[in-house]
Parts: structure tokens; C-alpha cells; sequence
């Protein structure tokens, strides 16, 4: 799935099929990296400069550390 910068601020749910998760991309990524990482790492300018391609990445390989 191709994740876009636009969507962003719209909740997984409304996105993706099947999810029940309520939270914004946004939030979602703020919650992962700092759960992760202790910290956030993205800030929402830097969310919002990425291209559509950057952010599935950032957004896949949260997911695959999330699953971890």
C-alpha cells in the first residue's frame, strides 16, 4: 500500500480496510517512535516534507518493528 503524505492527519481507520486502530497517521507515528525510540524522531514539518514514497517506507518499517 502506498501510504500518502495527505492522509497524514485521517485516521488509519477510514483508511485501511479491516483497521480498528482510531489514531491519526500522524499520532500513530509520534506513539510508535517514541515507544521505540523513546523519542520522536519525525517532526510533523518533516512528516509533511516527505514524499508519498518516503513516508510508506518510514510507515513500513515502523509497522515491522512495532510487530517486534
Amino acid at each position: 500500500m502506498l501510504y500518502r503524505v495527505a492522509d497524514l492527519d485521517n485516521r488509519i481507520c477510514d483508511v485501511e480496510e479491516n483497521a480498528e486502530n482510531t489514531q491519526t497517521y500522524r499520532e500513530w507515528i509520534h506513539d510508535i517512535c517514541v515507544y521505540i525510540y523513546g523519542e520522536e524522531i519525525y517532526t510533523n514539518g518533516q512528516l509533511n516534507e516527505l514524499s508519498d514514497e518516503e513516508l510508506t517506507d518510514i510507515i513500513e518499517e515502523l509497522d515491522w518493528l512495532a510487530d517486534k
